[in-house]
């Protein structure tokens, strides 16, 4: 197994903490964790990217004391932090997100919170993990012992609508985006799309939208301009990418719990019709064995 709980329970069981205690992690913890890092540069990912990870520690930040999104982390004290590489951009923003989602639910494993950041003080990030030619690092993730959520908190979860999720008829398809899918008509991978569904992102925006074609999911980016706008100006990268990725982790842990034979592929010709030409094409899942899908 990938942890020692069900990818299942962790889905459904981590939020994003901004509010920790400053203790110190056990140092058979940490190893653990740098060992659980390791193991995942060496995984295949989604697009072929070329990854590799970090754990950093009292990253010292000397602008205004703030760490990350909307400056707001409160004593945080550990960090993963990574690099991608892939001739495509937008796909190494996708195989980030896949695998340092994989961690993030290890950390949960172990009980820790964590906080994706987005937006976050690069420069002092750099000086421990600089970059080598042609990498980019999207985003970081701050983890460690959780306090009690705070006022600050909860209204950051307001303002994000962190604990809505849209209804699967907005989010998943069959055959063509004219047809929702509701959970009864796919009841095989009702829970690797449902896992997906939950999965955090930016400001919960939730960009997958996935249509079941015969035996093939094809997964695609709702991109909004917005997103855009900001990753050329601000952010530096699009992070929808980074969200995408994190969607398919879910999915893709998800039905590997539970025994469904399956594996990603890149269609050069994806399906497309009126509706996804306002999509990104992102990759396929080929269903290999299946008993339900009517």
């Amino acid at each position: 197994m990938e942890y020692s709980k069900s990818v299942i329970e962790l889905i459904k069981a981590r939020i994003s903490v901004r509010n920790y205690q400053t203790l110190s992690l056990p140092i058979e913890t940490k190893k653990q964790i740098e060992d659980y890092i390791l193991k995942q540069e060496q995984v295949t990912t989604v697009l072929g990217s070329k990854l590799r990870f970090r754990l950093l520690e009292d990253i010292e930040v000397k602008e205004n004391g703030k760490i990350g999104t909307y400056g707001s982390i409160s004593g945080g004290r550990y960090f993963i932090i990574g690099a991608a590489k892939n001739n495509d951009q937008r796909a190494a923003l996708v195989d980030y997100g896949y695998v340092l989602e994989k961690i993030v639910l290890f950390l949960t494993d172990w009980g820790l919170g964590s906080c994706w950041l987005g937006l976050f003080e690069k420069s002092a990030f750099m000086q421990k993990f600089p970059l080598e030619k042609d990498e980019q690092t999207p985003a970081v993730c701050v983890f460690g012992f959780s306090k009690e959520k705070g006022i600050i908190e909860k209204q950051i979860r307001n303002f994000s609508r962190a604990d809505k999720r849209l209804p699967w008829n907005n989010l998943f398809f069959r055959d063509t985006f004219d047809s929702p899918m509701s959970d009864h008509l796919c009841p095989e991978y009702q829970l690797p799309l449902e896992m997906l569904r939950l999965a955090p992102s930016a400001v919960n925006n939730q960009p997958w939208r996935v249509i079941l074609i015969d035996n093939k999911f094809h997964f695609y980016m709702k991109n909004k301009m917005l997103f855009s706008f900001l990753g050329q100006f601000f952010l530096e990268h699009n992070l929808q990418f980074v969200d995408m990725g994190i969607a398919l982790s879910h999915f893709e842990l998800t039905a590997n719990e539970m025994g469904l034979k399956g594996k990603w592929i890149f269609e050069k010709d994806p399906p497309s019709d009126k509706d996804s030409k306002k999509l990104v094409y992102i990759i396929s899942w080929i269903i290999l064995s299946s008993k339900n899908i009517s």
